[in-house]
């Protein structure tokens, strides 16, 4: 399983666990997220501060903004989260700590939020109810600090939303390539024969199956070419070179190659071992 996907479902699983827990779990994973989160926004706060003495004019940044969304977009827990604590250090600065102005700006970033992860393709059912209970949740907040986590909040569930859906989606792509492999393995294909029949890019085939499968395209098709090439070595009758053929090699010494590389023995060792072996069983069942 992707690391990508294991973090997300590990923050899926720490969420439903203080959701079970006792109250006062709750209350201090609040607080640790409360008092982390204010630290750092309260340290970019502090540049602005430097920045204006220093004769800068403190603003919002659109291209910062943008960038927040292709973060979100791509599922980038850590650098999102950097960018959105100095986005809300803007806000909080500009508008001097106003609760309508902030919880206005909020309100407009957590609709640009849920934006970016449609555009994702997370679901869009499963979007518009977090942002539906977000915009719920902000209603009740009291505090500038408790609109900045909530937020925070939301941003983190977004992104876990998209990995999710990037993970589902690159099993299910996997899955389609394995069944196309095991298909057409005797013909002459290669990566971007199985990328077009998929309609992605050969690049990006390439790095989300050895992402799911945890080996490269090349070497899982060599994998099983030589796997039916053991059946087909158990006949004698049938050469290397018609072997080579039918599981899809044009060369018959690039066949013994991988098959050797693969299997840890010549074709022919193989053959011959395997048929004593054969040999063996028939006489005694017979």
């Amino acid at each position: 399983m992707p690391p990508t996907r294991v973090t997300s479902l590990e923050r899926v699983l720490t969420d439903m666990a203080f959701s079970l827990s006792q109250k006062m779990a709750n209350h201090f994973s609040w607080d640790c997220k409360v008092e982390s989160q204010q630290a750092r926004i309260s340290e970019y706060i502090h540049q602005l501060k430097s920045e204006y003495e220093a004769g800068a004019a403190p603003g919002y940044s659109i291209a910062k903004e943008k960038e927040l969304l292709a973060l979100v977009a791509v599922g980038d827990h850590e650098r999102a989260n950097r960018h959105l604590n100095e986005l809300l250090g803007q806000i909080i600065y500009v508008s001097g700590k106003n609760m309508g102005t902030v919880k206005a700006r909020v309100v407009e970033l957590g609709t640009l939020l849920s934006r970016a992860v449609l555009d994702a393709g997370a679901p869009m059912q499963a979007v518009f109810e977090r942002n539906k209970a977000f915009l719920a949740q902000i209603e009740k907040v009291d505090s500038v600090e408790g609109l900045t986590i909530s937020l925070a909040g939301m941003l983190n569930r977004l992104t876990d939303s998209v990995v999710l859906h990037q993970s589902s989606r690159h099993s299910d792509l996997v899955h389609k390539a394995v069944q196309y492999l095991n298909a057409h393995f005797s013909h002459s294909i290669d990566l971007q024969a199985v990328a077009d029949h998929l309609h992605i890019s050969p690049s990006y085939f390439s790095k989300v199956f050895k992402e799911e499968m945890g080996l490269s395209f090349v070497h899982y098709l060599n994998q099983i070419r030589v796997d039916r090439s053991k059946y087909l070595l158990r006949d004698r009758s049938v050469s290397l070179v018609e072997i080579s053929g039918r599981v899809g090699f044009e060369d018959q010494s690039y066949f013994t190659k991988v098959f050797k590389k693969v299997a840890g023995i010549s074709p022919g060792l193989y053959r011959k071992n395997r048929g004593e072996s054969m040999e063996s069983t028939l006489e005694i069942h017979e």
